[in-house]
């Protein structure tokens, strides 16, 4: 894909990266704090930035639509070329989780911090609304990051020019950055998950499975693991 042959795809895919790699990170570092200290509701934060990542996802679907030489497929919008892989994961995984998430659930109602809660805690949802509004949120964050990262991302490199482990490299980068305002614990997870994701795509050739690891794992984080601390207090003598 040329600039020439197509201009509007190639300036709105670059306002899309510059958004995501400087703009973004820098909001988030503002947005959390706040909600942190209870100036935004969490109902609002997990509107907001599914909101926000919908218009990424339709951002990315028109650069594609513009690109002569970028097709659907291209951004793994497709059926996998190792089913078994990409279905086993829809399958099997959920089943496997369930001590794991039995067991995280069990830490945390006895108040132990686990690592990654410093970095998110104020996101996990405490009411049966905020559920309902959390598993929006990881539904959008598992569709349109993976089509914005996995899939355009790594498109975009490779029509730069770029290997195929660069363009995944750099993808992950840039999805990394997005998570810095977690803290350095977070970051570190963002690290893991987000390559993940992309070996998992990679494997595959679609988002299917990406999206549906995606979803679970935020799910989980957000949704099936309580808040730390909430165990009841010890009685006193």
């Amino acid at each position: 894909m040329s600039f020439e042959s197509a201009p509007t795809a190639w300036v709105l895919a670059a306002a899309l990266v510059l958004y995501l790699a400087a703009v973004a990170p820098f909001l988030g570092r503002r947005a959390y704090p706040r909600l942190e200290r209870g100036e935004i509701s969490r109902p609002r934060y997990y509107t907001a930035l599914s909101a926000e990542m919908w218009v990424w996802a339709a951002v990315a679907i028109l650069v594609v639509a513009l690109s002569p030489s970028i097709s659907s497929a291209d951004v793994g919008i497709t059926e996998p070329a190792s089913p078994a892989i990409a279905y086993g994961v829809l399958v099997w995984l959920p089943i496997g989780m369930i001590p794991v998430v039995l067991l995280l659930r069990w830490l945390a109602n006895q108040g132990i911090m686990l690592p990654w809660h410093a970095g998110v805690s104020d996101l996990m949802a405490r009411t049966r609304r905020e559920r309902w509004l959390a598993a929006m949120l990881a539904v959008s964050a598992g569709v349109c990051e993976e089509v914005v990262f996995r899939g355009l991302f790594i498109a975009l490199g490779r029509e730069l020019g770029l290997s195929l482990t660069v363009a995944a490299v750099v993808a992950v980068a840039v999805f990394v950055l997005g998570h810095i305002y977690q803290g350095p614990v977070g970051t570190l997870m963002a690290v893991v998950t987000g390559t993940a994701f992309t070996l998992m795509y990679l494997r595959t050739g679609s988002l299917l499975a990406p999206i549906g690891l995606h979803v679970m794992v935020d799910v989980v984080a957000l949704i099936l693991i309580p808040q730390p601390g909430r165990a009841k207090a010890p009685v006193n003598a």
